[in-house]
């Protein structure tokens, strides 16, 4: 039997509520064992694919979050009703935006009393970026093209 047949076997027989969780920890260990043993195109693919998916790119990609994010960079730290009443989303949402925003390194927030203040992390921002940047330059001469 081969072992994807015996993983598949195993996930079948789990409770629902264990099923997404295995597949998720079994499709990052397959992607992160299988990178081992292919060519260097194909790691530096599957290094890109990884790179573009991470929270960091995914959050700046979502309009609102990029909204959230500008009003922050325009008027500074703001609590999180002073930054709702700027945007076209309701107070919760906005909240569940910044703490999103929060987990992926781009704001940083602090509680005073009831009130939860965010400001843009930009130390946070700038190591993200230079973790991008310094994978991207290393996949560079083996999957892009030069001009």
């Amino acid at each position: 039997m081969k072992l994807a047949d015996l993983l598949s076997t195993m996930i079948l027989n789990m409770s629902t509520e264990k099923k997404s969780g295995a597949f998720l920890w079994l499709t990052y260990a397959y992607r992160r064992t299988y990178a081992l043993f292919m060519d260097t195109r194909a790691q530096a693919a599957a290094a890109s694919f990884d790179a573009f998916n991470n929270s960091f790119l995914k959050a700046l990609t979502e309009p609102a979050r990029a909204a959230l994010v500008r009003e922050l960079l325009l008027h500074g730290r703001m609590d999180v009703g002073s930054i709702a009443e700027k945007v076209p989303q309701d107070r919760s949402v906005v909240a569940r935006h910044l703490q999103t925003l929060e987990r992926a390194g781009l704001v940083r927030s602090a509680k005073e009393g009831r009130h939860v203040y965010y400001e843009v992390d930009g130390d946070g921002m700038l190591d993200q970026l230079a973790t991008l940047t310094a994978l991207f330059k290393k996949l560079e001469p083996v999957c892009c093209a030069k001009r």
